[in-house]
């Protein structure tokens, strides 16, 4: 409130005897449903346990909340736990803060499983859990979200019963067999499955799921069997090992994003390229691929071709084609050529040249030149209608492939050609390129910057 300079404040009046209240308390006269959702508003099972000292209405107020979330020592979860009310909870998140033994964990996770929250059970913790024996996971026959964080912790299945109320499962840092989990899950339809512990073939069968995440970043993957009729969305971001191999059928899925990694030198691109990583996403609309690419002239012998690894992965018909390539003062022209040909219907082209190198230029009979006449063949690129290159040097196999291009993509609108640092505009690779400019297109949509 804004004050007129010389407008004098008010001064607080002293209440007179008796205007202090009659000493009644209204508020414990509340029903039960109010309290509580005063009580949950305090969004702390430490302070809302704490009101039961108001008065003896509050008393044991706090254990008929719907939505608990607990910070709590391993060895007190357990007495907090069997003091919740059954028919209230809907949602109950557990945070573990220390270190605890598997029984204390098996424990904590049947009186949950008792509780049976209808909604939503997490439970997680960033600490080990400490001892050789496995963990007993019960059936949790009335929740419909449930997400395992557990860092390590072996976990073994229920011999019987099924998840049937369970719609969404999110596994992170287990040890566990989400496979077997799966099979007791008939109406799952979200699957998160994120560094499981020793998780290296991953299989998912079901008719139900419509949503599944496959992020591994820690663990190798040997082989990913995915067979969903219904999924809709898949996103995988995993590194492969030598042996990978991959079956995905899932003939209604509608959204796809992706990204594969490999160890050093185990896919070969030609002689000399490597394939580093391989993903796709959406972005605005159009479908991109991205290819980081490297190469490594001392060691020529690859586990398998580029050609054999792309057969396995789900390669849609992408428009948007981004080639990362990490060249050594190597010529890229005839390694992005066959690249081209791949999928020639793109419509926007983006090329990184990474030259942390320099060197004489490749002799004509090196593996980075052949074939030897790419220069003067041509690929059909109808439908390219933008190109972006980043890191331009000048030379002369950079400008060869550039003309390459303008034979090919004869529907070109534009062409952005973002020039290195070391180059400068009296190089003689900077003036050949703006003659390919004029030689090719005249007006707005070409540049070097």
């Amino acid at each position: 409130m804004l004050l007129h300079p010389m407008t004098p404040r008010r001064k607080c009046q002293r209440l007179e005897d008796g205007d202090e209240g009659d000493g009644v308390d209204r508020l414990s006269d509340l029903s039960d449903d109010v309290l509580l959702d005063i009580i949950d508003r305090l969004c702390s099972v430490h302070a809302a346990a704490r009101t039961s000292i108001l008065s003896r209405r509050w008393r044991g107020l706090w254990t008929g909340l719907s939505e608990v979330v607990l910070d709590v020592d391993p060895c007190k979860a357990e007495s907090v736990l069997t003091q919740l009310a059954l028919p209230m909870l809907k949602c109950l998140d557990i945070y573990l803060n220390r270190w605890m033994t598997p029984r204390q964990l098996s424990a904590i996770l049947c009186v949950a499983a008792r509780l049976a929250p209808e909604k939503r059970f997490a439970i997680s913790t960033a600490h080990r859990v400490v001892g050789d024996d496995t963990i007993q996971l019960p059936c949790f026959y009335n929740t419909t979200a449930l997400e395992l964080d557990m860092v390590g912790a072996p976990f073994t299945l229920p011999q019987s019963g099924e998840f049937t109320a369970l719609r969404d499962l999110s596994l992170t840092w287990c040890r566990i067999d989400p496979a077997a989990l799966l099979a007791m899950c008939p109406s799952l339809r979200v699957l998160e499955i994120n560094d499981c512990c020793a998780l290296t073939a991953v299989t998912v069968h079901s008719s139900s799921l419509e949503k599944l995440s496959l992020c591994g970043t820690q663990w190798e993957i040997s082989s990913i069997d995915i067979a969903a009729p219904e999924l809709k969305e898949l996103k995988l971001d995993v590194e492969m090992t030598d042996e990978f191999s991959a079956s995905i059928l899932v003939p209604m899925l509608q959204k796809l994003d992706w990204d594969c990694s490999f160890p050093d030198h185990n896919v070969g691109v030609g002689e000399l390229w490597r394939l580093r990583s391989i993903c796709e996403r959406k972005i605005y609309g159009y479908h991109v691929v991205s290819m980081y690419i490297y190469c490594d002239p001392y060691r020529m012998d690859t586990y398998r071709s580029f050609e054999q690894v792309i057969t396995q992965l789900p390669v849609t018909k992408f428009t948007v084609l981004e080639l990362d390539f990490l060249t050594e003062g190597h010529v890229f022209g005839s390694l992005a050529l066959h690249l081209l040909r791949i999928q020639p219907v793109i419509q926007k082209l983006k090329i990184v040249i990474g030259d942390h190198k320099e060197k004489e230029p490749c002799p004509i009979s090196w593996p980075c030149e052949q074939p030897n006449n790419w220069r003067d063949e041509s690929v059909a690129l109808m439908d390219l209608e933008m190109v972006e290159i980043v890191g331009f040097t000048g030379k002369d196999h950079e400008n060869d492939f550039i003309r390459l291009l303008f034979r090919g993509a004869t529907m070109l609108k534009s062409m952005v050609v973002r020039v290195s640092y070391k180059v400068s505009l009296s190089d003689n690779g900077y003036k050949k390129l703006c003659e390919i400019f004029r030689e090719y297109h005249h007006g707005e949509g070409y540049s070097a910057v």
